[in-house]
C-alpha cells in the first residue's frame, strides 16, 4: 500500500470523476434539469442558454481529464482563461481590428478565471452531493478496493510490471 501527501488530514475536494455510478449520474442529471428550469423560467434565449450550459460542461470535462493535477480549482480557472481567450480570439478575427482588443483580453481572461472558479465550485458541489446521497440515503460508502483503484497517484497510462 503506498502512501502519498494526499492522505493528510486535509478537507477533501470534490470534482468531477473519471467514472461515474448511477446515483451520480442521477444527480449530474438532475442537476443539469435544475439548471435548464431556472434558465427556461428567466426567459433565457437559445444562445446564452448553450453558452453556459456548454461552459458548466467543459469545465467538467477538464476537471475530469485532468484529475491527476489534484488541483480541481486551479483546472477550473484555467478552462475559464482558456475557453474565455478562446472567445476573444473569436471576437477579434470577427470583427477585425479592435482599438480595445488589449482591454477585452485582460477583462475577459480575468473574468474568464473567475467564472471557471465559480463553475468549478459548482461541479464539486454536484459531485458533494452525490457522494452525501450515496453514503447517507443509499447506505452504501465507497468501498476500500474502489478507492484503491482509482487513486489519484496512479495512472491508467502506466503500469508497474511486477513479477
Amino acid at each position: 500500500m503506498r502512501t502519498s501527501r494526499h492522505d493528510s488530514n486535509r478537507p477533501k475536494l470534490y470534482s468531477a470523476p473519471r467514472r461515474f455510478d448511477l446515483a451520480t449520474m442521477l444527480v449530474v442529471t438532475t442537476a443539469y434539469a435544475v439548471l435548464f428550469a431556472c434558465m427556461k423560467a428567466l426567459n433565457f434565449d437559445v444562445v446564452p442558454f448553450a453558452i453556459i450550459a456548454g461552459f458548466i460542461t467543459f469545465v467538467g470535462v477538464a476537471q475530469s481529464l485532468l484529475n491527476h493535477w489534484h488541483r480541481p480549482r486551479l483546472v477550473s480557472c484555467l478552462t475559464g482563461v482558456f475557453v474565455y481567450a478562446a472567445f476573444v480570439v473569436w471576437k477579434y478575427i470577427e470583427a477585425g481590428r479592435n482599438p480595445y482588443f488589449g482591454t477585452m483580453v485582460y477583462g475577459l481572461i480575468l473574468s474568464g478565471a473567475f467564472m471557471g472558479y465559480f463553475c468549478g465550485l459548482l461541479v464539486g458541489g454536484v459531485f458533494l452531493i452525490s457522494e452525501f446521497l450515496r453514503t447517507t440515503l443509499l447506505g452504501s460508502a465507497p468501498s476500500q478496493e474502489h478507492e484503491q483503484e482509482y487513486a489519484p497517484e496512479e495512472s491508467p497510462w502506466t503500469h508497474d510490471e511486477q513479477s
